[in-house]
């Protein structure tokens, strides 16, 4: 035992022997001395949260990787239906995290927008119309369950530049009425 107690202390002591020998002074570097890269700052990518009232936040619907709907957090002037769709409308691709994505085209603006019996009527401008197919699908998506995240709105209603709209359900079959996010659950967040 006593012998095996020799040998790790004599290897501790070896072992600090062929340490990083201490100055007695700090020591100044040239920039040449000082490894590639430590210079510089290294650029950031995190952001600190800003607490925003209730009343100036709401959730946006976009697409993830997956093509399943992922809500993300965005300030508003209010959450008033109108100014929320408007605020998705506008909401530019590249803003978003890098694994979300929006179907809907760009330049579709809100025309007109007023709730009935719980029922957002929408009227969108024809760009609307420029996406089909799976795309389409998930560009009605991400604006039903949006609006639908506000309180007093069940479901949504399509028209493009005054005229009613029917659009698709997740299955792909056109819709006359107002659609829900039960048209789109195999899209829904999990």
């Amino acid at each position: 035992m006593r012998r095996v107690l020799g040998l790790l202390l004599g290897a501790v002591a070896l072992l600090v022997a062929c340490g990083v020998p201490e100055d007695s002074a700090p020591q100044e570097l040239t920039a040449a001395d000082v490894p590639f890269g430590m210079l510089t700052t290294a650029p950031t990518t995190t952001t600190t949260p800003i607490d925003l009232a209730p009343d100036r936040e709401a959730a946006l619907y976009f697409m993830d990787v997956e093509g399943n709907l992922r809500p993300l957090n965005r300030e508003v002037e209010d959450r008033s239906a109108a100014t929320v769709i408007m605020t998705l409308l506008a909401t530019d691709s590249s803003s978003l995290p890098p694994s979300y994505s929006t179907n809907i085209p760009p330049d579709t603006t809100l025309l007109d927008s007023f709730v009935e019996d719980q029922v957002l009527t929408l009227d969108l401008s024809e760009q609307f119309t420029t996406v089909v197919g799976q795309r389409f699908i998930a560009a009605v998506a991400q604006i039903v369950y949006t609006a639908t995240d506000l309180d007093g709105i069940e479901a949504v209603s399509f028209r493009v530049e005054g005229e009613d709209f029917p659009v698709n359900d997740e299955n792909g079959a056109a819709v006359d009425e107002p659609v829900d996010r039960f048209d789109f659950v195999g899209l829904s967040p999990s």
